[in-house]
């Protein structure tokens, strides 16, 4: 029934996408992603991550959700998984399971044994998955450390070749780190390897940029483990090569300090990342103060080869200006003007780090999005939050020419001034989506569509045309209202961000929210609000033909009104307002609790009871513990599950409820 619900949502959604319209449409409401059809049952813990392949059609999350296993995929024996990442089917509605999450002891949850899958990051069609995590899935990974993969999800999860190994060497050896110190080994968690979700692989899932921590490795064609941390690659899976992209400019060595984000283009043939060493890498002028320890974007095009050279995308000085004399020099100001003066006031990370601001790029690299504190000079001076960016990688031009500030903190108030926390944008590089508790925009380059919200006191997503230069809320509750929740991590769009992937806490995005956690959820952006459908017309008696739906869309079941009274004896009674005389079943489900509280186990059916009504009225349904059940009730003092009740009235209509209930010894 709600897998019906979900693709007939979905479809009607995508059939409402005609060109056209310069004003993007984002309906209230959202459809939930992370969650189980096939067990109408939310994630039961929080999703922390999510990425959306370049077609809309796939999402890959990353949970800690116990409850979206297959049944055949259980635990090991006194250990658990917390959860992984799964990939779903916005289509068909299918969740699949990418790879398993942190393996933990039963009676000791706060101990990490394996570090499980994270940071995915989705090929534009959705086949290719790639992750980091210290789980061993190929013969060759014989270390004790966190390495980066791709998953094929054309490929059984365990059939030979569904993961390949993608830290590795150009002569394709696996990635070798230098051991850990004396005590502190610890085989599954050791650092080694990572990657940035969301924008790691390609388009065509080939290529995958990926960075070492600061640990020493052999990365990339070192015979022997040299090679300082903190490096960024590209690994050609076809080609079978890894190219270093963090090079020297004068010698050509691994010059380090990728202390944050690297994102790959969408044609595989750029890579931007948040550095430091930026003077051993890219040229500097006289004055501007050479420091190794600044945070810096910098960006270089690695298809044109190792020598490619490596550029800064902004920043207080333009090397790259055209009117920039050779042996110029600068002043330190924020007010000078001149042809060597970049676009910023100061350096991108200067007044604030950057080292978790993550640039996008659009899918040939040419345009780089990103998030600083530093104001435009020459401008108005914002206030202390980061605010988004777009340049132009233009050969030939200065940065201030193709530079644009799209979004400004000013005034006083939370509304105005908060800072713009995380951001995505579109391959297509037209569409920005950004988080932020900023409710009302300051810059006039911006012009709002559609109802801001009249208080700052949750985190939304906005949806900015650069085009058209618009900004529109996109996160409502049903019926339109405020979403009572705040928008978490970081979004994704598609390739021409029709679709729009976020992470939620609100419990009024859709029908049904009842977790109490962070969910992964998909709107999608229509170019004007569906029409409202015609008066009928007069017909002055005459018959008219029957109008025939080919492929009518399966209603929307109803919601039921659902009340859970207080706990009895292993048991708890909830009463149900039903319309009309039928049938149903109330299903219980939740994990057990140990001694301490801690939640242990998978998903679990905790009670059951059918569901009967003779006629339109308000019925008590009792749930009660099975006696099987009892002594680990008894040893947790208390069990919490959510009860999902589904109705079938007389009439044929479905009707669908949900409550918590606590059950106590």
């Amino acid at each position: 029934m709600k897998r019906l619900l979900l693709v007939s949502m979905l479809a009607g959604a995508v059939a409402a996408m005609v060109a056209g319209r310069a004003d993007a449409y984002v309906a209230p409401g959202a459809t939930i992603v992370s969650a189980s059809l096939e067990r109408l049952e939310q994630a039961d813990d929080t999703t922390l991550q999510v990425a959306l392949s370049g077609d809309g059609r796939y999402v890959a999350f990353t949970t800690r959700a116990r409850n979206l296993f297959a049944d055949d995929d259980a635990d090991p024996k006194g250990q658990f998984r917390a959860g992984g990442i799964f990939r779903r089917d916005l289509q068909t509605g299918a969740l699949e399971l990418v790879a398993h999450g942190d393996l933990r002891p039963e009676n000791d949850p706060e101990r990490l044994i394996t570090r499980g899958a994270l940071n995915p990051s989705v090929s534009a069609d959705g086949r290719f998955v790639a992750f980091s995590t210290g789980w061993q899935l190929s013969p060759d990974d014989t270390n004790g450390n966190v390495d980066v993969y791709v998953r094929d999800m054309a490929a059984q999860r365990t059939a030979a070749g569904a993961y390949t190994l993608v830290s590795r060497s150009n002569s394709g050896n696996p990635a070798r780190y230098a051991p850990p110190p004396e005590g502190q080994d610890r085989p599954g968690v050791n650092p080694g390897s990572e990657l940035t979700a969301r924008a790691a692989i390609s388009a065509d899932g080939r290529r995958v940029v990926f960075k070492t921590v600061d640990v020493v490795s052999n990365l990339p064609a070192e015979p022997d483990v040299t090679t300082p941390g903190q490096q960024v690659f590209v690994r050609d899976l076809d080609a079978g090569t890894t190219l270093l992209v963090t090079r020297d400019q004068a010698g050509g060595g691994p010059a380090g300090g990728a202390l944050g984000a690297a994102v790959l283009s969408g044609d595989g043939t750029t890579v931007a990342w948040v550095g430091r060493n930026a003077p051993a890498q890219t040229p500097f002028i006289d004055g501007e103060g050479a420091n190794p320890s600044f945070e810096y974007y910098l960006w270089r095009r690695v298809a044109e080869g190792p020598g490619a050279p490596t550029r800064r995308v902004t920043g207080f000085v333009d090397p790259e200006d055209p009117g920039c004399p050779p042996g110029a020099s600068v002043t330190d100001s924020p007010t000078l003007l001149g042809p060597c003066y970049g676009p910023l006031t100061a350096n991108e990370g200067f007044l604030g780090g950057i080292v978790n601001a993550a640039p996008a790029l659009s899918e040939d690299g040419s345009r780089v999005a990103y998030l600083t504190n530093a104001s435009l000079r020459g401008g108005a001076l914002g206030g202390t939050g980061a605010d988004l960016f777009v340049t132009e990688m233009s050969p030939g031009r200065g940065k201030k020419s193709t530079t644009t500030e799209f979004t400004r903190d000013g005034g006083a108030t939370a509304a105005t001034n908060a800072a713009i926390d995380s951001f995505a944008m579109s391959a297509d590089g037209r569409w920005v989506a950004v988080t932020t508790f900023r409710s009302a925009q300051v810059t006039p380059i911006l012009r709002q569509v559609g109802t801001p919200r009249t208080q700052a006191t949750v985190r939304d997503v906005h949806l900015i045309d650069l085009a058209d230069r618009t900004i529109e809320r996109a996160t409502l509750g049903l019926g339109g209202v405020d979403s009572d929740g705040s928008a978490t991590g970081v979004p994704d769009l598609s390739r021409d961000g029709r679709r729009l992937a976020f992470l939620n806490s609100a419990t009024n995005l859709f029908f049904g929210d009842a977790n109490a956690r962070a969910d992964a959820f998909v709107v999608d952006r229509l170019d004007a609000p569906p029409p409202q459908a015609p008066p009928p017309a007069e017909t002055d008696g005459a018959t008219l033909p029957p109008v025939v739906d080919a492929a009518p869309e399966p209603p929307a079941p109803v919601r039921l009104t659902v009340r859970a009274g207080r706990p009895a004896k292993a048991s708890v009674v909830v009463r149900i307002k039903v319309p009309e005389p039928g049938s149903g079943t109330a299903t219980a489900r939740g994990r057990l609790r140990n001694a301490d509280g801690k939640r242990v186990g998978n998903t679990r059916t905790l009670a059951s009871a059918k569901v009967r009504a003779t006629k339109a009225a308000t019925i008590s349904v009792r749930l009660t513990v099975p006696r099987s059940l009892r002594s680990r009730l008894r040893t947790a003092g208390r069990l919490t599950a959510s009860t999902q009740i589904e109705f079938t009235g007389r009439s044929g209509a479905e009707y669908v409820g949900r409550v918590t209930v606590e059950f106590r010894p």
